[in-house]
């Protein structure tokens, strides 16, 4: 299976691949931690899924990122499609 991927890829220039990737998050995501000084416990609160979900689709080359989109809400196919264009 190696071999024939080695052979398959044997002709492509690392320098021309493009790398598609797609990423999400919530906005309201918080760290699971905190801080406080020594001998002081810390408090706070956390919103769970209270924010709009964010989507990235970036491009990445080997100098680093081509192009990037931030899409609200899930991908569909058709923003998908877009962006590849």
């Amino acid at each position: 299976m190696r071999e024939r991927w080695r052979t398959g890829t044997a002709d492509l220039v690392p320098a021309d691949l493009l790398f598609l990737d797609e990423t999400s998050t919530n906005t309201a995501f918080t760290g699971l931690r905190a801080r406080a000084p020594n001998g002081q416990r810390a408090y706070s609160t956390a919103p769970r899924n209270h924010g709009p979900n964010v989507t990235l689709l970036a491009v990445l080359c080997p100098a680093g990122i081509a192009t990037a989109v931030a899409i609200p809400g899930a991908t569909t196919r058709a923003v998908f499609e877009t962006f590849v264009d």
